[in-house]
């Protein structure tokens, strides 16, 4: 893995088997916020919608063979949640970094956004993580329609990018 040379291409249902068996991996379920076993049939069908969505996306990452993707979902105007999924044995390497960093500006282009994540408490690898591309972590204390979003343990993760002066949330 030492020569890596990352490339992104958008989901197809050819990935549904790899990003079905990446989501349902045991080790990783434990820090996801939705961590029940999903069915092959009700993922396809969610995968089905998520790539007939204009406002959503779905980006693999791979070298010679795939090793993650990342899901980018429009909540409402400009502002977007991200997750990503990577193999095990490609962390800590800048495979993830990259393949966010790269998904984010593939489905963003120039347009403005604000773009968040939802991080369990317990899951440091994560919140480095995030921390160490760009996002900010926030309180959310007074702003009920993000409230609504975030589950009771969760931390919350920001990056904005070329935002005009204005009140977004």
């Amino acid at each position: 893995m030492k020569n890596k040379k990352i490339q992104i291409k958008k989901c197809t249902l050819k990935d549904s088997k790899f990003i079905y068996n990446l989501y349902n991996n045991n080790v990783k379920k434990k820090n996801f916020n939705n961590n029940t076993i999903v069915t092959f049939k009700s993922h396809q069908e969610w995968l089905k919608n998520i790539l007939n969505s204009k406002k959503s996306k779905i980006y693999i990452g791979f070298t010679n063979r795939r090793f993650g993707y990342v899901r980018i979902e429009n909540l409402f105007e400009n502002i977007f949640i991200i997750s990503i999924a990577v193999i095990e044995k490609y962390f800590s390497k800048g495979y993830s970094s990259d393949l966010l960093n790269l998904s984010i500006r593939k489905f963003f282009k120039k347009r403005n956004f604000i773009l968040f994540s939802f991080v369990k408490k317990n899951n440091f690898r994560s919140t480095v993580f995030f921390l160490k591309n760009k996002f900010l972590e926030i309180r959310i204390d007074r702003n009920d329609r993000l409230k609504k979003l975030i589950k009771k343990n969760n931390k919350v993760f920001i990056y904005v990018e070329n935002l005009p002066n204005k009140k977004i949330i």
